[in-house]
């Protein structure tokens, strides 16, 4: 769900903290962390006798919230990395 992919950005950013790797390092960590599942989903579950026609969708929303969730991830990532 959305909730759980924007806690785990902050679970991620937090460990960053913590451990406090280089910042080059640690912004390649968390844009990873950020990105939307892979594309070849949808082809997965149609394989897999899935609903192929969910997976699209679910695919769409999670390229769709990425538009908001990775700056507001990067924005954080700069508040505590600067």
């Amino acid at each position: 769900t959305m909730r759980g992919k924007k806690l785990l950005l902050w679970i991620f950013l937090a460990a960053l903290l913590l451990i406090r790797p280089p910042r080059l390092v640690a912004l390649f960590i968390l844009l990873q962390a950020a990105m939307p599942p892979i594309t070849s989903l949808p082809i997965v579950a149609g394989r897999a006798n899935a609903d192929h026609a969910l997976s699209t969708r679910l695919l769409l929303a999670s390229f769709i919230a990425a538009i908001v969730t990775v700056p507001l991830a990067v924005a954080g990532f700069d508040l505590f990395f600067n």
